[in-house]
Order: C-alpha cells, then sequence, then structure tokens
C-alpha cells in the first residue's frame, strides 16, 4: 500500500503519511469523512542516476553535480545560463523577438496564433497527403 497525504476538508485536517490500498476511497481518521489525496512534490538532491542532469546547451548529459564542476573547470569557455540570470533574459527575449518577427512574415498574429492554426495546417496537409 502506498503512503499518501490527505487533506480532509469538512473537518478542515491535513493527515501525513496515510497507508491506503488504491481500490479505496481515502477518509478522514478523525470524522471518516471522504478525504482529498495530496500529491506532494518529490525531494531531490541533485541528479540521480537514473535521471541524469540534461544540459542543452552544450548537448550532453552529466550523472552527478561533481561530473558536473569537473567539466566546469575543464571547459571554461563554456558559459551556463540559468533561468532568471541578466544573460538568459537577453537571450529569451532575443529569441522571442525574432520567433515573433518570423510568424509575423508567415501571415499569423503573432506565436500562440502559429501554435494554435499552424499545428492545425500541419495536421490538414499531412491527412491531405495521405
Amino acid at each position: 500500500m502506498p503512503i499518501y497525504d490527505l487533506e480532509c476538508e469538512p473537518c478542515q485536517r491535513f493527515l501525513v503519511d496515510v497507508f491506503f490500498p488504491l481500490s479505496e476511497t481515502p477518509t478522514c481518521s478523525y470524522c471518516n469523512a471522504p478525504a482529498r489525496v495530496i500529491i506532494s512534490p518529490v525531494r531531490t538532491v541533485g541528479p540521480m542516476p537514473s535521471k541524469p542532469l540534461q544540459l542543452d546547451q552544450i548537448g550532453r548529459s552529466f550523472t552527478s553535480n561533481s561530473e558536473l564542476r569537473d567539466y566546469k573547470q575543464t571547459h571554461p569557455e563554456a558559459i551556463f545560463l540559468n533561468k532568471g540570470d541578466r544573460e538568459w533574459d537577453e537571450h529569451y527575449t532575443d529569441v522571442r523577438n525574432r520567433a515573433e518577427k518570423t510568424v509575423k512574415k508567415m501571415g499569423f498574429r503573432d506565436v500562440e496564433d502559429y501554435r494554435s492554426k499552424g499545428q492545425g495546417n500541419i495536421k490538414k496537409q499531412s491527412e491531405a497527403d495521405a
């Protein structure tokens, strides 16, 4: 049986680490009312071997923080941008502006309009080709 966190709305209680089988409806242990299952975020500490850290900027994955640190030391020319950094914001804005100009030239209102209408046009065209 898995462990869950539950929230009981009638009695306003939050129940932590409750065991119950998936075949049963969870109930509050205080008032026996149906409780809502809360999916809690899973905490991780750095990249794990089963899910390596993938850096698309350089096209490589790292299985540990020490491997990434060693790579940064041996490749000082590599620049790693993080979301929220000034450089990242400038890069994102530049790419977004270029994308907006491109889709406007194609006759769309903006990128969202291209995504909504453009995807449909691609599907219709591929269906017609088939």
